[in-house]
């Protein structure tokens, strides 16, 4: 018997185990629900799975009902300036909670290292040329 990649996906085998693809899509589409007018100027840093809580995951090791699912997203509000934090319910695709972390930069994204090296770039390459002519032409060299 051949068992399909998405079929493995869909089979829980603990708690603890990262979303799959579709509940990262599910968590995606109710932020965006909730975030309403603002949601095109939202930007998902990274999603993933809220950890239930320690007793709840020792419960179920024990033979008890599996702890409900929970995704967590960190998004930037880049027009407001904002970092937000959301979760989201795997039972109801609804946001449990939305709250403002002031005072916080979310990390680097891989766009914002590749603008910065589109900007940096040529400068630095500017100064290598700039150090190879001085230290061919100085006499301290």
């Amino acid at each position: 018997m051949t068992i399909a990649a998405s079929d493995r996906v869909r089979q829980r085998t603990h708690p603890l185990d990262p979303l799959d693809a579709k509940e990262i899509r599910r968590i995606s589409a109710a932020v965006r629900r909730h975030a309403g007018a603002v949601a095109e100027r939202l930007r998902f840093v990274y999603v993933m799975l809220r950890e239930p809580p320690k007793a709840a995951v020792l419960a179920f090791g024990d033979g008890g009902r599996p702890p409900d699912r929970e995704g967590r997203a960190i998004l930037q509000d880049r027009v407001a300036r904002r970092t937000i934090e959301a979760v989201v319910s795997l039972e109801d695709d609804t946001v449990t909670s939305w709250r403002e972390v002031p005072g916080v930069q979310p990390p680097v994204m891989m766009e914002e290292f590749l603008a910065a090296e589109e900007v940096y770039g040529p400068i630095r390459a500017g100064r290598r040329r700039c150090a190879g002519v001085v230290s061919r032409t100085s006499p301290y060299a």
